[in-house]
């Protein structure tokens, strides 16, 4: 995997509000790699860029992106679930909109199911999550915010 490429092909994506329904877009029943923003304006449409990004995710769960951008959803209404969901809940910025972009990766998560090769994208995407952070990092000096513990 070309971890650049995979990098800048994310920050080429456009925000979406985080809510239910963007949450019914079958790409998100993929494992992937995603970001999030909190933010006092809509930034539904906007391409995405790394001073705008607060929080890093993976997974490479049975559930997807999906599942996990859910347990964040949650989390930021003071659900715990979600340890960057719920930090932001604890910021008291509930008020602001919440952005996502995801990219999602093909591989099979079923335990029964999945290849070696399916085993090898999971470890990919762990590993994608990491360049993320650390181009981010280069990028705007500091971690994202919710990232930090």
């Amino acid at each position: 995997m070309d971890y650049g490429r995979q990098v800048s092909r994310l920050f080429k994506l456009r925000w979406r509000r985080l809510d239910r329904a963007a949450l019914d877009d079958p790409q998100l029943a993929r494992p992937g790699v995603y970001v999030i923003s909190i933010s006092s304006r809509a930034l539904s449409g906007a391409t995405v860029t790394e001073e705008l990004v607060h929080y890093v995710g993976m997974t490479v769960s049975v559930g997807g992106l999906r599942h996990r951008l859910r347990a964040f959803l949650r989390g930021s209404q003071g659900v715990v679930g979600h340890s960057g969901g719920y930090r932001l809940s604890s910021l008291r910025r509930r008020s602001h909109a919440i952005s996502f972009a995801a990219q999602p990766l093909d591989a099979e998560t079923h335990k029964d199911d999945r290849t070696s090769n399916d085993l090898r994208t999971m470890g990919h995407i762990a590993c994608l999550e990491y360049y993320l952070l650390a181009h981010i990092k280069k990028c705007v000096g500091k971690e994202p915010q919710l990232n930090r513990k």
